[in-house]
C-alpha cells in the first residue's frame, strides 16, 4: 500500500511537471498573439447577444452567423481606421507645411508678453528655437508615416488570427464556457458569478467608453473647427484617445487649445472654446458615464483610473480595456471570498 502511494505521488509530480512545462511552452508559442486573442475574446463576449439573435433569424446556422458577425466586426474596426489613417496623413502633411512656412516670432513674442503679464517674470521663450524643433519632429513623422503602416504581411497575419479566433469563440463559446466550468475547482454558482460579472464589465467598459469617446472626439473636432484650431481632425482624434482615460479625459487636449487661442490674441475664440468644451464635451462624460459604465462595473472611479494607467503601462495600448477587467475580476473574487471562504481561511 505504501509503495502504491509512493508510485501515485511520483506519477502526480511527473504529471504536474509535464503540465507546467507544456503550459510554459504554450505561452511562448501564443505570446505573439496574446493581445489579439484577448481582444477577440472580449469582442466575442461583447457581440454575443447579436450573434444569438442572428442565429435565431438564420435558423440555427451557427457557423454562417459566426462568420458573418466576425466579418462585420472586422469591417466596423477597419473602415474607421482606414479613414482615420488617410485623413490624419493628409492633415499631417498640411500641418508640416504650416510649420515650415509659418514664422513663430510673432507668436512667441505674444506668448512672452502674455506670461509676463500674468507672472511678472521675464520668460525668454523666443530664445528657444521651438519652430525648428517642431519642423524637425513633424518632418521625421511625415517621412516615416509610410513605414509606420507598411508592415502589411504582419498586419494581415494578425487579421487572420483575429478572424479565426473570433469565429470559433462566437460559434463554440458555450462549449468553451462549459469546459472551463468543468476544469474550475469552484462551485458552479461561483463560476457563473465570475462569468456574469466579467461579461457585464466587458459590455459596460467597451460600450460605454467607446460611445463616450466617439461623442467627445466628434464634438472636439466640431469645436476646434468652429474656433479655428489648426488640424482639428488630429486633435479630435487625440481627444478620442484621451476620453478613454477616466477623470482626466479630453482636458489634456482642450485646455492647451484654449491657452493657444488666448496666447495668439484670439480671446473671444478662447472663451467660446472654453464654453463649448465644458458644455458640449466634458458634460458628456458626466451624463453618459454613470449611465453607460457605472451600471456594469461597481468600482471606485479612482481605482478605475489607476487600473487604466497601470493597464496601459503593463499591457500596452489595449491596457485601457485589460486593466479595468482585471480590477473587476479581482473585486468579483474578493466578493466570493467574503461570502464563502472567509470563515474557512480564518479557521472559524
Amino acid at each position: 500500500m505504501k509503495n502504491d502511494n509512493q508510485g501515485r505521488y511520483i506519477q502526480a509530480i511527473t504529471f504536474l511537471a509535464l503540465l507546467a512545462g507544456t503550459l510554459v511552452l504554450t505561452y511562448f508559442i501564443f505570446r505573439p498573439y496574446l493581445a489579439i486573442l484577448v481582444l477577440s475574446a472580449i469582442l466575442a463576449v461583447f457581440f454575443r447577444p447579436l450573434y444569438h439573435k442572428l442565429v435565431k433569424v438564420f435558423g440555427g446556422r451557427k457557423s454562417l452567423v459566426a462568420l458573418v458577425v466576425s466579418i462585420l466586426i472586422l469591417i466596423i474596426i477597419l473602415i474607421p481606421l482606414s479613414i482615420f489613417v488617410i485623413v490624419v496623413s493628409n492633415e499631417l502633411v498640411g500641418t508640416y507645411r504650416f510649420f515650415t512656412a509659418y514664422s513663430f516670432d510673432g507668436f512667441l513674442a505674444r506668448a512672452e508678453s502674455w506670461l509676463q503679464g500674468i507672472f511678472g517674470a521675464d520668460f525668454q521663450i523666443s530664445a528657444v528655437n521651438l519652430s525648428e524643433y517642431a519642423r524637425s519632429a513633424l518632418s521625421y513623422f511625415v517621412k516615416n508615416i509610410l513605414n509606420i503602416f507598411s508592415n502589411a504581411a504582419d498586419f494581415a497575419g494578425q487579421i487572420v488570427v483575429f478572424i479565426f479566433t473570433l469565429f470559433y469563440l462566437l460559434r463554440d463559446g458555450d462549449k468553451l464556457k462549459a469546459f472551463a466550468a468543468r476544469l474550475s475547482p469552484m462551485s458552479d454558482i461561483n463560476d457563473r458569478e465570475i462569468l456574469e460579472r466579467l461579461t457585464s464589465a466587458i459590455r459596460s467598459i467597451i460600450g460605454g467608453s467607446i460611445v463616450i469617446a466617439i461623442v467627445q472626439g466628434t464634438t472636439t473636432i466640431i469645436g476646434f473647427s468652429i474656433f479655428g484650431i489648426p488640424s482639428p481632425v488630429i486633435w479630435g482624434s487625440m481627444a478620442f484617445l484621451a476620453a478613454l482615460i477616466p477623470v482626466v479625459g479630453t482636458s489634456i487636449v482642450t485646455i492647451p487649445a484654449i491657452i493657444y487661442l488666448a496666447m495668439v490674441g484670439q480671446v473671444g475664440m478662447a472663451i467660446g472654446l472654453s464654453i463649448w468644451s465644458v458644455t458640449a464635451v466634458h458634460l458628456i462624460d458626466n451624463i453618459l458615464g454613470p449611465i453607460l459604465i457605472g451600471r456594469g462595473i461597481k468600482v471606485n472611479r479612482l481605482l478605475v483610473l489607476l487600473s487604466v494607467f497601470g493597464g496601459l503601462a503593463f499591457f500596452g495600448p489595449l491596457g485601457f480595456l485589460f486593466g479595468p477587467l482585471v480590477l473587476s475580476f479581482l473585486f468579483t473574487l474578493l466578493g466570493i471570498y467574503q461570502k464563502e471562504f472567509k470563515d474557512f481561511v480564518g479557521g472559524d
